[in-house]
């Protein structure tokens, strides 16, 4: 599982959605974004990952020009029922 939700989390699974279309312009302007599954969560039919990343804004992405800053942060989903 936990490669599933990390080829999501980085945009490399290829199917038709808002959500592969935001990963691709994400990729676009980080390039060498690198993404880490840290915990997995799990309770009945729940499935939660807490996450971290980092990458440099070498790229144009989401209409926006490339800065050359770093960035780096965590993440943790929420399910919605």
């Amino acid at each position: 599982m936990k490669r599933a939700v990390l080829l999501l989390l980085l945009g490399v699974v290829s199917f038709s959605s808002p959500l592969s279309a935001e990963s691709a312009e994400k990729r676009k302007a980080f390039p060498d974004l690198r993404m880490k599954v840290e915990k997995e969560l799990v309770d009945s039919d729940y499935v939660t990952v807490l996450w971290s990343g980092e990458g440099t804004n070498t790229g144009e992405g989401n209409g926006l020009p490339a800065t050359g800053k770093k960035l780096k942060g965590r993440g943790m989903p929420t399910p919605q029922q």
